[in-house]
């Protein structure tokens, strides 16, 4: 991939970033927006509504109310930001790819969690939920970053064949 190729492909995982940033702020400005009287409507909290089960007791509080998203969301979309900004900075993506295992490893603590709660066992505090979700959104961030380039690359390739559809070079 050419520099300014390489660049379009950052620009891009920036502006998912900054978009992904603007949904995850939401989860806490939704509860203060309530609280305001600006939205007492609950069709801001549809926004997060299939993307989580929004059970009061396991949400941050937030201005007395509890956040668009549970505690494991937060982790999880907060550490999903934190991945694509490094991945734009760090040019994971196209140059470097993340290694498989890493998803299975930054899972883990999540998972272990999930299964706990399942099994019936005391269930953790909302803040170490959070903070266990986070490795798990970082990765799919780094993750997403790469099918950001991915795209960016197959898109290249397309307009490539569209002009040169035999391959010939010019012949």
């Amino acid at each position: 991939m050419n520099p300014a190729e390489d660049r379009r492909g950052r620009l891009a995982v920036l502006v998912v970033a900054a978009l992904a940033l603007v949904f995850t702020s939401g989860i806490a400005v939704v509860p203060w927006l309530e609280t305001r009287a600006i939205a007492r409507a609950p069709i801001l909290r549809l926004a997060y509504a299939p993307l989580c089960h929004q059970i009061p007791e396991r949400s941050f509080r937030i201005a007395s109310r509890p956040a668009a998203v549970c505690t494991r969301c937060s982790g999880l979309y907060a550490g999903g930001v934190a991945g694509l900004l490094v991945a734009a900075g760090l040019a994971v993506g196209r140059r470097r790819r993340p290694a498989a295992w890493w998803l299975a490893a930054a899972v883990a603590p999540t998972a272990i969690d999930f299964a706990v709660g399942w099994l019936g066992l005391p269930a953790l505090p909302n803040l170490p939920r959070a903070v266990l979700a986070v490795p798990a959104g970082f990765v799919a961030g780094l993750f997403l970053s790469v099918g950001i380039h991915d795209l960016f690359e197959s898109r290249r390739r397309a307009g490539r064949a569209l002009r040169d559809p035999l391959g010939a070079g010019g012949m």
